[in-house]
């Protein structure tokens, strides 16, 4: 059984992840970047690498049509290879592992497809406030949202058309009723996940870490409990003209349809933009 947390980059996956991890059915490890390369095997002009990825996609979807059910019996022994392995990893006694790689929203749609028998996490946060955090954390200050553009824009994309496509396989939550009201919203959680309700996760998170070069320090660091502090920073980051522009314009490519996915207001949020002294 697997949990997949899918989310944006800085949007509290690393916090969503300490917290079930905390529960004793659970088990995860540091973002595995596992299944990326797997996926990405079959689209071409997309990687670059010195055995020529795009020949080899080419290939490997002629292959694909020899197989039975041609593509979907490639994303089915991918599934079950990333299954056999994820066990390996996971201690005897545990009912799940827990899945968490940002990036992952990238090839969302083919999970969805390779395992229909998982559990799938969306985890939103206010769009404006992701893009804050990465320019304050991997940016340290400085701007670096082009390095980013991939998630902003095609992760958030694909995230939203697969909760259209597919809403009964999707447990939405938002990453903001997480820090004000975590108690209801883990309980709610757990129960969609068929586990026991377990109070003491809020508590006990704060002790679990992930060995591993990837995932994010940051939250680790700074908050051994939970916090609104990070419901609010986002302001700061974009109180200068440029910064301010950018982000009036990135609230508008969102628009009200696809906020209203994420479960967030158009209005109310270019509200709080406009509020912003510069």
């Amino acid at each position: 059984n697997i949990i997949f947390i899918i989310s944006l980059p800085r949007a509290g996956s690393t916090l969503l992840q300490r917290i079930l991890t905390a529960h004793p059915s659970i088990h995860s490890t540091s973002e595995s970047w596992l299944l990326l390369p797997q996926f990405y095997a079959l689209q071409s002009g997309q990687v670059f690498s010195e055995y020529s990825h795009t020949s080899a996609a080419g290939a490997i979807n002629d292959f694909c049509q020899t197989l039975p059910e041609g593509k979907n019996t490639y994303l089915k022994e991918t599934a079950n290879l990333a299954i056999r392995l994820f066990q390996e990893s996971t201690p005897s006694g545990k009912k799940y592992y827990l899945e968490k790689t940002p990036r992952n929203t990238l090839i969302v749609n083919d999970l969805i497809e390779a395992f229909p028998n998982s559990k799938f996490v969306f985890l939103w946060r206010q769009p404006l406030a992701c893009a804050a955090s990465l320019i304050e954390t991997s940016g340290k200050g400085h701007w670096n949202l082009y390095k980013h553009s991939v998630d902003l824009y095609d992760g958030l994309i694909n995230m939203t058309k697969a909760i259209a496509s597919n809403p009964e396989k999707i447990i939405p939550i938002q990453y903001e009723k997480l820090l004000s009201s975590p108690e209801q919203t883990i309980i709610k959680l757990l129960n969609k996940l068929d586990l026991d309700d377990n109070s003491l996760l809020l508590e006990q998170f704060k002790d679990v870490t992930f060995g591993g070069r990837m995932g994010d320090p940051t939250g680790i660091k700074m908050y051994s409990s939970l916090s609104k502090e990070p419901l609010e920073k986002w302001k700061s980051t974009f109180n200068t003209p440029t910064r301010h522009y950018w982000a009036s314009r990135y609230l508008k490519w969102l628009g009200p349809e696809r906020l209203s996915v994420m479960g967030y207001d158009y209005a109310s949020l270019e509200a709080e933009l406009d509020s912003i002294k510069l």
